[in-house]
């Protein structure tokens, strides 16, 4: 790995930071990713606040992964016209042949969708084969099969962020191994969502199946934790995201809003909850907080089978009791963030997304009501690079300014008009945190 680091010039081995994980560490908003929200992305902002901004290799998309779902949806939604805008998209990657970039590597390499296992299995000379197929798979179809966009989404995106220009080098190396090959001074890790969680808040139904899928994390976790051990101990801090608390989700919340306007008493629970993107299944108060309680124990073993074999170079960040902070659904005005909007003031919380007859209610989620906002990721990196400069004293950490978070948010300054169209989120986001199986062959 010596030669590699020589091979890919100064930078590549040591970087003062580097990231791995799935979605929300990939900046990922409304279920799109695109160059704006790559800059935006929490390691990104994490970076900045640290001063580590001009050397942090953010990825540079040449365009959109795919598609712009909040573009689109502002001329109107058009099943048709996406399919034709992905088809064209996914041209412009694939001429590219696998060089995308003038960039070798990137220090964010955090991909929407990932699992636990695609963290060992991810390599871009895979992924760039997938994309070429699941390209011919939607030519080759009459209408939209989100299943395939989504194959074709990850495909593309993954195989860019592993290797941007497509060197030799690069191609068979996944996650991890970037990782150990190049041994960052700091790694930030936000892993675990597309293994049963999103997609349970999505569907407000924790079958089984995705139960299950939860309850491996911590055998998952301490698989990670003992690669990083024994390929990475140049590394000397790492920043470990635990599960955010599901009732904080923005898409788990009573059918109507009058009903989800009337606060649960002593921080109790709503009488049922259904997943709010076409308003998908219901689960009561008490098969909520039994999800919560879950997770809960999942983020308990987790930590203690990371804690166990990386010692004091682990740091955890309990998003489960931070985003309680933030949960105005079982809260109050105290849980919103208040940003000035041409002179008056506006609340930001954890509602659902609505924009119906203008801005309703929500704010820090986007419209899949799952990905955060910009002023979300701004409020995850703040608490993330708060607690690097407490653990690292020789650094500061210089927050971002929700307010300046607000005004860059396009999404929240110009949302789609006439919000109605769950039903298609729900399609598309089923699809974009579809839960597979390569976890229980990792484990085998």
């Amino acid at each position: 790995m010596d030669d590699l680091g020589a091979r890919l010039g100064v930078g590549f081995v040591g970087p003062e930071l580097m990231a791995i994980g799935d979605s929300i560490f990939n900046g990922t908003r409304s279920l799109s990713t695109t160059p704006g929200l790559a800059k935006i992305a929490a390691p990104a902002l994490v970076a900045r606040g640290l001063g580590f901004y001009d050397s942090f290799r953010r990825p540079d998309y040449p365009r959109p992964v795919l598609f712009d779902i909040e573009e689109h949806l502002r001329q109107g939604l058009d099943l048709g016209r996406l399919r034709e805008e992905c088809l064209e998209n996914a041209q412009a990657w694939l001429v590219g042949n696998g060089v995308w970039s003038n960039r070798r590597y990137f220090d964010n390499i955090s991909i929407a969708g990932a699992t636990y296992a695609n963290l060992f299995c991810d390599t871009s000379a895979r992924y760039k084969e997938e994309a070429a197929r699941a390209f011919k798979k939607l030519q080759s179809s009459s209408g939209i099969d989100f299943d395939t966009v989504f194959q074709l989404y990850y495909a593309i995106n993954a195989a860019f962020l592993l290797n941007p220009s497509g060197l030799p080098e690069l191609d068979y190396l996944t996650p991890l191994d970037q990782v150990a090959a190049r041994q960052p001074k700091r790694l930030l890790i936000d892993i675990g969502n597309n293994d049963g969680l999103f997609r349970a808040a999505i569907t407000a139904a924790p079958t089984p199946t995705l139960i299950r899928s939860l309850k491996a994390i911590p055998d998952l976790a301490d698989r990670l934790a003992t690669f990083l051990k024994e390929k990475c101990s140049e590394v000397e801090h790492i920043y470990f995201n635990l599960l955010i608390r599901p009732r904080a989700l923005a898409n788990l919340a009573p059918r109507t809003d009058e009903d989800m306007y009337v606060t649960p008493p002593n921080g109790g629970y709503f009488k049922s909850y259904v997943g709010r993107l076409g308003s998908l299944n219901e689960l009561t108060g008490e098969q909520m907080k039994a999800f919560d309680d879950l997770i809960a124990d999942v983020n308990s073993k987790t930590s203690n089978v990371l804690t166990k074999k990386l010692g004091n170079r682990l740091h955890l960040i309990d998003l489960f009791d931070w985003s309680s902070h933030y949960d105005r659904k079982h809260g109050s005005d105290e849980n919103t963030i208040v940003v000035e909007h041409h002179g008056r003031l506006r609340r930001l919380s954890n509602y659902p997304f609505s924009v119906l007859g203008g801005f309703r209610q929500g704010g820090l989620f986007g419209l899949d009501n799952m990905h955060p906002t910009i002023v979300g990721y701004a409020l995850l990196a703040n608490h993330i690079g708060t607690i690097v400069a407490n653990t690292e004293t020789n650094l500061k950490y210089e927050p971002m300014s929700l307010q300046a978070a607000y005004e860059a948010d396009s999404l929240l300054q110009s949302p789609p008009g006439g919000w109605d169209l769950l039903v298609f989120m729900a399609s598309l986001a089923g699809a974009f945190v579809k839960t597979g199986d390569s976890a229980e062959a990792l484990l085998a």
